[in-house]
């Protein structure tokens, strides 16, 4: 069993990471932070900088091997009517709200250019963060690894890319 240094609290864990994710979206996190902390309104799970709405999302891949999954922790940019749609159900059972618009805000290790990428957001449980799915048409690596799961080898490559191995 290997360990890792979470870049979060600082703490060693036992196993692999399950999950990686950004403190906020690449545009806001790229502000002077005393810029940041006077422009942009943001928590663990919102964000607001200017015009812009964001919310911290679960993108699963699940693996083929085993049970469970690996999730990527982004940020995706939605519209104001999405932003307070999910306000509305923030603390509730949001699971038969229509999905949502909206497009990656964090550019993902390994993943070409995945900041942008178009997807759409199902609410959950109101004890859950949204999930990212993408449309059918997607072709991505993302949508595609999504769609089929990942195997070990690939988990390894993602692993790696996240400096956690």
């Amino acid at each position: 069993m290997s360990a890792f240094s979470c870049p979060h609290c600082g703490k060693t864990h036992e196993g692999d990471p399950a999950d990686w994710g950004w403190p906020l979206p690449d545009v806001v996190w790229f502000i002077p932070q005393e810029e940041r902390e006077a422009e942009a309104r943001f928590n663990t799970v919102l964000c607001q900088w200017k015009d812009r709405y964001f919310l911290r999302c679960l993108l699963p891949l699940h693996f083929r091997d085993r049970d469970g999954y690996f999730g990527w922790g982004v940020w995706v940019e939605v519209a104001k009517e999405g932003f307070d749609a999910y306000l509305a159900v923030y603390d509730k059972d949001g699971s038969n709200e229509p999905l949502v618009p909206g497009k990656l805000a964090n550019s993902v290790p390994g993943y070409h250019e995945s900041a942008g990428y178009p997807v759409e957001l199902r609410f959950g449980p109101g004890d859950r963060r949204p999930k990212v799915c993408f449309r059918e048409e997607a072709t991505c690596q993302l949508a595609q690894e999504q769609r089929e799961g990942i195997d070990a080898g690939r988990y390894h490559q993602i692993l790696e890319s996240i400096a956690a191995i």
